[in-house]
C-alpha cells in the first residue's frame, strides 16, 4: 500500500489494527511478542504520513474477559490534510 497508489486526498482511517504501537499499549507478559508487527505498523503510519489521533479515557480498547490480557488495538489515523481541513482539536473518548 503505497499513499501515491491512493492520492494525496483527505484520510480518516478507523479500526481495529489487531496490533500495537508500542509495548506500553499492551499488557500481558510474554515478552517481545508481536515486535515485528509494531515495527510494521508504524512504519505505514510513518510512510503513509498518517497521525494517530490521541486516545483519552481508558487506556486500552481490547480486554481478555479475565483482565489477564489488555491491549490498545482501536485507531483514528488522519492525513496531515486531514487534520488541516478539519483541525486536530479531536481525540478518541473511550
Amino acid at each position: 500500500m503505497s499513499k501515491r497508489g491512493f492520492g494525496s486526498c483527505l484520510w480518516c482511517i478507523v479500526g481495529d489494527f489487531n496490533t500495537v504501537r508500542r509495548l506500553n499499549e499492551r499488557k500481558w507478559g510474554i515478552g517481545d511478542y508481536g515486535a515485528w508487527d509494531m515495527e510494521e505498523f508504524n512504519s505505514f503510519i510513518r510512510d503513509m504520513e498518517l497521525i494517530d489521533v490521541p486516545l483519552v479515557g481508558k487506556r486500552f480498547t481490547w480486554f481478555r474477559s479475565d483482565g489477564s490480557m489488555m491491549n490498545r488495538l482501536d485507531r483514528v489515523l488522519i492525513s496531515e490534510s486531514w487534520s488541516a481541513h478539519w483541525g486536530a482539536g479531536f481525540v478518541l473518548q473511550c
